[in-house]
């Protein structure tokens, strides 16, 4: 079955055609150059950028396929969860497509596609498997005992990882995307420069708490009043990035030993990060853990992943109604 998957949840107009685990095509067109000038995602511009581009987008990921809309065997779209007025543009999109070609129609949970992106690229990722999802929306934490079954373990509390990382960026005056540019900068600095304390949560808890480092980062910032030389910016990133990435792989291993599950996956926008990457890897050679990461592109949004999803619900006849409505806030269960 060959699947158009489409994904508008935030400010990345994508697209893609999946064959099974094969990927035809995967066209992104990102909007970072429209939200710049105002330090983050501007939910209005977000949607007017995804009516203006998402046909040549569709129309592009067909082309890289060499199908035509008619080739295709089902339709499937991101509605849940992200920003409202987004996610409505490509849902709309896609059912009237669907509709119009009497194709049969999926609606696609975000998260789900994050969890199942791995699968494009690795046939033995093993089941039951933890899957941590780390982008700038959601830290959370599932035990995946088969596709289509999610159990939450632990969720942040306050401020995803990504949405900490773009906060602090902001504060340090590196501008927009904040994650990346934080992630440069901290490369360069001193890990120990500042200490900043690990979020303490009760006995047992797998879930995260970001607001708190976020504040710790802020108060030290306010006290430079206004002097921010280049090593006090590399030595404060460094410092948060050791703090923040070291508390997900300790809640990694947590959640490992209490489950005893020993096969990791890690996705998201953030699971790009390379830092991350590298201390989840340390982590599975010291544990004997198996561990999975998507290669970047399928880390961060993408239609890929929501096509791949699309085609495995497609398999066991869940189709969509028509009547299927955007969700800002869902739980994946």
């Amino acid at each position: 079955m060959k699947i158009l998957g489409i994904e508008t949840s935030c400010d990345e107009t994508a697209a893609a055609v999946v064959e099974e685990r094969t990927i035809l095509s995967n066209v992104v067109l990102s909007q970072t150059a429209a939200h710049a000038p105002f330090g983050g995602v501007v939910p209005e511009i977000a949607s007017r950028h995804h009516v203006e581009n998402i046909p040549a987008i569709v129309e592009e990921a067909l082309a890289q396929a060499k199908i035509s809309l008619k080739q295709i065997d089902g339709i499937a779209a991101t509605y849940t969860p992200g920003l409202l007025g987004a996610l409505l543009i490509g849902l709309q999109y896609g059912k009237a497509l669907a509709f119009a070609l009497k194709k049969p129609f999926i609606g696609v949970n975000h998260l789900e596609g994050h969890l199942n992106a791995v699968f494009l690229e690795n046939e033995n990722v093993e089941y039951p498997y933890l899957g941590l999802i780390v982008s700038g929306g959601h830290t959370h934490l599932y035990r995946v005992p088969e596709f289509g079954r999610y159990e939450l373990l632990g969720a942040t509390r306050d401020d995803a990882l990504g949405e900490a990382y773009d906060n602090v960026a902001k504060l340090l005056g590196l501008g927009y995307p904040g994650g990346p540019r934080l992630e440069k900068e901290a490369l360069k600095g001193n890990t120990k420069a500042f200490h900043l304390t690990t979020p303490k949560l009760e006995e047992g808890s797998l879930d995260f708490s970001f607001s708190g480092v976020k504040t710790a980062c802020l108060l030290i910032v306010k006290e430079r009043q206004g002097n921010l030389s280049q090593n006090f910016v590399q030595d404060l990133a460094a410092s948060f990035q050791e703090m923040a990435t070291n508390f997900i792989v300790h809640r990694l291993k947590q959640a490992a030993k209490k489950t005893g599950i020993s096969n990791l996956v890690v996705t998201g926008g953030v699971a790009a990060n390379q830092t991350l990457r590298k201390k989840t890897k340390t982590l599975s050679d010291e544990e004997g853990y198996k561990l999975w990461i998507p290669s970047i592109p399928l880390c961060t949004d993408n239609g890929a992943m929501i096509a791949y999803v699309g085609g495995m619900k497609l398999k066991q006849n869940k189709i969509s109604p028509f009547s299927l409505n955007a969700i800002a806030y869902s739980q994946l269960t």
